[in-house]
C-alpha cells in the first residue's frame, strides 16, 4: 500500500470557509521569506529539498504559498538555510479567522439563543468549523452560553460596531 505523505497537509486546509484568503496571505508571506533565505544561501530548490529530505515539488509549493509546513519541515528548512525559525516566519501573522468570527458574531447578536448547528446551517459552513469559532469567541468573552444557546456579550457588541 502506498501512502501519500502530502495528503495530510492538503486535507487540513480544506473547508476554511470565509477565511481562505487569510490562510493564503499567511502562506504566501512564509513562502516569500523561504525563497528570500534560500536565494541568499545560494541554494536551488533541488538542493534545499535534498538537504531537507523533501521532494523538490514540495519546496516549490511552500515557496508559492500553496502548502503549510509542518513543524518538522520548518525545523529542517531552518537548519538547512542556517537561519532561525523566527526569521522564516518574520512578518507572518497568526491566523485569527476574523472574517468568519465576525459573521458568526453578527448572527448571534441578531439571534440570541441560536445554536451552533443553526449558525452552521445559516452560514453554510461545516459544523466543526463553526464549533471552533464559537469556542474561541467564548474563551475571549465575546459570547456566552453553550452550544445550544449562544448569547452576545458586551465584548461582541463592542467589536461588531
Amino acid at each position: 500500500m502506498v501512502v501519500d505523505d502530502d495528503a495530510a497537509p492538503r486535507v487540513s486546509q480544506v473547508a476554511l470557509g470565509p477565511d481562505v484568503a487569510e490562510r493564503d496571505d499567511i502562506l504566501r508571506a512564509f513562502g516569500r521569506n523561504l525563497k528570500k533565505y534560500r536565494v541568499a544561501a545560494g541554494l536551488t530548490q533541488v538542493t534545499l529539498s535534498e538537504r531537507c529530505f523533501l521532494g523538490c515539488e514540495r519546496v516549490s509549493l511552500l515557496e508559492r504559498g500553496k502548502l503549510a509546513p509542518s513543524l518538522l519541515v520548518l525545523l529542517m528548512l531552518s537548519d538547512a538555510l542556517g537561519v532561525a525559525v523566527g526569521e522564516l516566519v518574520e512578518g507572518v501573522g497568526a491566523p485569527s479567522r476574523r472574517r468568519s468570527r465576525l459573521r458568526v458574531g453578527r448572527l448571534i447578536d441578531g439571534n440570541p439563543g441560536i445554536s451552533t448547528g443553526e449558525i452552521a446551517d445559516a452560514l453554510n459552513l461545516p459544523y466543526g468549523y463553526v464549533f471552533q469559532d464559537v469556542r474561541c469567541m467564548f474563551s475571549l468573552g465575546e459570547i456566552s452560553g453553550r452550544s445550544r444557546s449562544w448569547q452576545p456579550t458586551l465584548g461582541l457588541r463592542a467589536r461588531s460596531r
